[in-house]
């Protein structure tokens, strides 16, 4: 059920991680070509590919290990910034657990 739609008709309340665009190249080599997620919030998500497809490198792009070449990141609404980083990380390293 969506309450809030944004221009292209995503949920845009539900959203906590966005990215549009997001390239890596390392010396010539493409890595990641284009890659644009829409995390939502209290959501579980598995990212799969063969070896060599990027998604290691998606990770440390999202977790500001790497910078992208290009693209963006928005977190909760707003441009990733450098001190978005904790949270980020405890976000895609910790699933929440409900209390029993």
């Amino acid at each position: 059920m969506l309450s809030v739609k944004s221009k292209k008709g995503l949920d845009y309340m539900d959203m906590i991680l966005k990215t549009t665009d997001l390239c890596k190249n390392f010396k010539g080599q493409m890595a990641v070509n284009n890659v644009s997620l829409n995390i939502r919030r209290n959501s579980v998500y598995g990212l799969l590919g063969p070896n060599g497809a990027g998604k290691s490198t998606i990770l440390k792009m999202v977790t500001g290990i790497l910078r992208p070449t290009s693209g963006s990141i928005e977190f909760d609404g707003h441009p990733w910034k450098r001190n978005d980083l904790e949270h980020i990380g405890a976000l895609i390293e910790m699933p929440p657990f409900t209390k029993i």
